[in-house]
């Protein structure tokens, strides 16, 4: 009898990183029930609200065309809500997400009636690149949040 063991990793969360189970596959990513729920809950949220969330939303029109963009991920980008408002987010306003690994996906979600979607990210700013989770949620209009949370790694560049 031949009993061959699998490698099994650990299945990360990707918004709060707590472990979800276990997969065939390193560094894995799932979304936990509790994140999910909050997740779900960000479309119910006013204006105001979004505004001061700990982590950067971005809600973009089925174009791409930012209609918010918050003070944490002003802060995170170091680009102001009024720089940005109005303007394509894949084109104008960061185009290192202009990849199948983020733009495709967003128009894979735009168009489909999937639950919030989550996944890794590296942004490259400037003089640094930052790892973040990205979360995407369905709104309440045609459209979607984009939800920003950055780890606690950042990369300096020369």
């Amino acid at each position: 009898m031949n009993l061959r063991m699998e490698t099994t990793y650990p299945v990360l969360c990707a918004w709060c990183g707590t472990t979800t189970g276990q997969g065939l596959v390193p560094h894995s990513h799932g979304i936990c029930p509790p994140c999910r729920a909050a997740l779900v809950g960000i479309p119910q949220l006013s204006e105001a609200q979004l505004g001061e969330m700990p982590f950067g939303v971005i809600e973009l029109d089925p174009n791409g065309l930012v209609l918010i963009y918050n003070k944490a991920e002003e802060a995170l980008s170091g680009l102001a809500s009024s720089q940005v408002i109005g303007k394509n987010f894949f084109r104008d306003v960061a185009p290192c997400t202009s990849v199948k690994n983020f733009e495709g996906r967003f128009r894979a979600f735009i168009s489909s009636q999937s639950e919030p979607e989550t996944f890794d990210f590296t942004f490259r700013f400037p003089g640094r690149t930052t790892k973040v989770s990205i979360a995407f949620v369905r709104s309440e209009r045609a459209s979607a949040f984009v939800l920003v949370k950055a780890s606690t790694e950042t990369v300096r560049l020369g």
